[in-house]
């Protein structure tokens, strides 16, 4: 079931303002200094639960996302669906820098693979193809 349109938009905006951006900000920043390997003394002090929240303003972004695309779909007006794809767009780039550097994380491969989906909805194929060739094609 999906989230009425007017709700979903409201709620994807109000995360990518204010603290969401924020969250957004910080897990972008720990996730470049991961891929340089930068030593854990140089962090700043970044949220004590980065990883929980950034996972879970992606997920409420995918289920925004889902609900604004599925509501222009079923209404054929497809180019609106634009902005659901935006925010599919952004879930996905926000989950895979969260998990991608971060080997040790449990439901890595899981949050990957709905990275990837995600990156692949949104029509970053590119991007998608790199998230997905990180994941365990075993894993469990």
């Amino acid at each position: 079931m999906s989230i009425p349109i007017d709700i979903a938009h409201e709620t994807a905006m109000r995360l990518l303002s204010g603290r969401g951006r924020n969250i957004a900000a910080q897990n972008y920043a720990r996730q470049i200094l991961l891929e340089v390997e930068e030593i854990g003394s140089n962090y700043p002090n970044f949220d004590l639960h980065l990883t929980e929240k950034a996972t879970h303003l992606a997920y409420t972004l995918i289920a925004c996302g889902c609900s604004i695309v599925e509501d222009r779909m079923l209404k054929s007006v497809r180019d609106d669906a634009e902005e659901g794809m935006q925010f599919l767009e952004k879930a996905g780039k926000l989950l895979s820098d969260v998990f991608r550097h971060n080997r040790l994380e449990p439901n890595r491969d899981y949050n990957l693979l709905i990275s990837g989906m995600c990156l692949f909805a949104a029509k970053q194929y590119s991007r998608a193809f790199i998230t997905l060739k990180d994941v365990n094609p075993e894993f469990a």
